[in-house]
């Protein structure tokens, strides 16, 4: 069933460049009416992001007034106008570019309305993903990739400022790890045969190994492993945790997809350190890349 439709605008209109983070959404809606419907839209858009142990919502959720809404909030990324008087509609890059501006009326068959908004966040989500894969492809590390399209026939997006730091037959290991950030990624990639019976635990145990061989830490007998506190949610398919540093005190997320070819089971893995920072936006970036 078709809930929007979409549009986009001439493309040979030149346009700004839109505003605002992908994390953030307003909505433009009567502060009366807000008062109604702010519990559902809160529920859909703000929960907390799977996978990690921090509270830190997917989007930061910005309502005005249409009295408000100008030409400074014309070019945000993300806006969403709700009335009872709105024809529902989907249209890309109104009044900037890259831009998604939803028209939504809730108060047309009610009971749907949740479904409309997670409708309307789900595109949000895809549009994200999108755009931050294509923008890392702009500048992306090459030869990373081939290697591993050659190795494994899927199409990792390496970001630049990743080395290769080990390539063998059934393995290949990118990271970035500068001297002077207090920040580390890295990207695993790895291959094994598929065991229809325990395939979940299995993905879990290689990835648990693969951390536990080749990330070890400054103190002796130190190396990463899965958190076991939090166990890993499985969502549409793609397994988001914690790891932490064993005899250290390290940790953060790490997002894992998969990918089947007759036998074989190929893992592409990413894991982040950054503390003290907020995690969504590096979580968002391993999803769009692997």
């Amino acid at each position: 069933m078709i809930l929007f439709a979409f549009s986009c605008l001439n493309e040979t209109k030149t346009l700004r460049s839109s505003t605002g983070l992908y994390s953030e959404i307003i909505f433009v809606v009567d502060d009366s009416y807000w008062q109604e419907i702010n519990k559902s839209v809160f529920k859909v858009f703000s929960s907390n992001i799977l996978g990690i142990n921090q509270i830190e919502p997917e989007y930061r959720v910005i309502q005005i007034n249409k009295q408000e809404f100008n030409s400074i909030f014309q070019t945000h990324k993300n806006i969403v106008f709700v009335d009872s008087n709105l024809v529902e509609h989907v249209q890309t890059d109104k009044w900037a570019a890259p831009q998604i501006v939803f028209q939504l009326n809730l108060e047309k068959e009610k009971h749907k309305a949740l479904e409309k908004l997670k409708k309307t966040k789900k595109i949000f989500e895809i549009n994200e993903l999108k755009s931050i894969r294509n923008n890392t492809l702009k500048g992306s590390n090459k030869n990373a990739e081939a290697i591993i399209k050659e190795k494994f026939n899927i199409d990792v997006v390496v970001p630049k400022e990743y080395t290769i730091v080990q390539d063998t037959t059934s393995f290949v290991w990118a990271a970035y790890n500068p001297p002077n950030i207090e920040e580390i990624k890295h990207i695993f990639v790895f291959s094994f045969n598929i065991n229809p019976s325990n395939l979940s635990e299995d993905v879990l145990t290689k990835t648990d190994s693969i951390f536990a061989t080749y990330l070890l830490g400054r103190p002796k007998g130190s190396y990463v492993k899965i958190e076991p506190i939090y166990p890993p949610v499985i969502d549409q398919g793609i397994y988001r945790g914690l790891w932490k540093l064993e005899n250290g005190f390290m940790g953060g997320p790490f997002l894992i997809k998969t990918y089947s070819f007759d036998e074989k089971m190929i893992v592409a893995v990413g894991l982040v350190f950054a503390p003290q920072k907020e995690k969504r936006n590096y979580i968002k970036v391993l999803e769009a890349i692997l």
